[in-house]
């Protein structure tokens, strides 16, 4: 049996989200042999209440080995750091898990999760995240049709190649092997001569990747609480943006153009950069030259293609969620590619001029709870 080792590195989240995260994992059809809570020096919580929970279930759950690890802030803390508290801490462990301290597991998340590493050539697994707050409000109901349509649809596909290029950060799988060898690396990662310390799950992908297969299990699901106000969401996207771009250049300097991960990239920022010229000479420079109007979108092409691509997403069916509910985001899923086209598109440029910039990597403050916005 493979020996799975869980690490959540936390960093003044929610107490209530952490009890959450750990009952689930206490709850697995298939638990790990040990779970390990990073506190990278938090000081907006004790955390008290959540240490004498972990030691409850330790004795509900005695074949599970529940830690708390408390270290101290310095200049090199971050989620890495935490991560490598737990790596460096179980030798024995085959499959390193990586959780998000907001991401809660479904009930059979490790069990299909560990799947795929009957093929030895596996060197990671991404799961299936699902919106947490979902119902919250429009925004977490759209993030979430729009992440399982990347999930199902791109990501997918990517699977299919052996090729996933990111995984997500709420839930992974990692040999242990791949993530020993890299970790020097990972932990000193520069780029332009400034230390990284975001875009973590893309560079352990990227690490699996040199090695062998990474894949998405589809039966794998965990629940992640996302951001409820537009500002938070802007923020997380600019700083997800900002890291592709720096996993672009090493997957351009480091895959071979023999490997299917190189093209996918590459076809990736093609595609982005002739879909963002055409908008520009239609919508700016066109009208700008001509003194007319840019002409008006065809508005039911797009909404037509939006509930072509978001159908996909109603293939999710969860027991928490009213299907009325369900119903009345994909009707609204339009504003998501309206949002994509525009926004975050700027976002996307944007990140590409400050990509040097490594701010906002770690939480300063709780801006989502259980409960809903702090």
């Amino acid at each position: 049996m493979l020996r799975v080792t869980v690490n959540v590195p936390v960093y003044n989240e929610d107490p209530e989200a952490l009890r959450l995260v750990a009952r689930a994992l206490a709850r697995q059809t298939r638990p790990p042999q040990r779970v390990e809570f990073v506190d990278d020096g938090s000081d907006k919580f004790s955390y008290d209440d959540v240490r004498d929970d972990l030691v409850l279930l330790g004795l509900e759950y005695p074949d599970i080995e529940f830690r708390w690890v408390r270290t101290e802030r310095t200049p090199d803390s971050g989620k890495r750091a935490a991560q490598a508290v737990t790596f460096r801490g179980d030798p024995q462990a085959d499959v390193f898990a990586t959780i998000d301290s907001d991401t809660v597991l479904e009930s059979r998340a490790i069990e299909e999760g560990l799947k795929p590493f009957a093929d030895p050539r596996v060197q990671s697994v991404a799961a299936i995240l699902l919106v947490f707050n979902a119902g919250r409000n429009l925004l977490t109901g759209l993030t979430e049709i729009w992440l399982a349509v990347y999930q199902l649809g791109v990501r997918a596909a990517w699977s299919r190649l052996g090729c996933v290029l990111v995984n997500s950060g709420g839930l992974a799988f990692y040999r242990a092997g791949v993530v020993r060898d890299a970790l020097p690396a990972y932990l000193g990662e520069t780029f332009a001569g400034r230390k990284v310390s975001y875009s973590d799950d893309a560079m352990l992908t990227f690490f699996a990747l040199l090695r062998g297969r990474t894949v998405q299990q589809p039966t794998c699901f965990a629940f992640t609480i996302m951001p409820e106000k537009t500002s938070h969401h802007v923020r997380q996207q600019l700083r997800w943006m900002r890291g592709n771009v720096i996993r672009t250049f090493w997957w351009f300097r480091y895959l071979s153009p023999l490997r299917l991960g190189w093209w996918l990239g590459f076809i990736a920022w093609t595609t982005f950069t002739i879909t963002t010229g055409l908008m520009l000479t239609l919508f700016v420079i066109g009208p700008a030259l001509s003194g007319h109007l840019p002409a008006a979108p065809s508005w039911p092409v797009i909404a037509g293609l939006s509930y072509l691509a978001s159908l996909r997403a109603l293939l999710v069916k969860r027991g928490d969620q009213r299907t009325l509910s369900r119903l009345a985001a994909f009707a609204a899923s339009p504003l998501i590619t309206i949002w994509c086209m525009t926004v975050l598109r700027v976002l996307r440029l944007w990140s590409l001029v400050t990509c040097l910039n490594s701010g906002w990597g770690t939480r300063t403050k709780v801006e989502v709870t259980v409960g809903g916005t702090s």
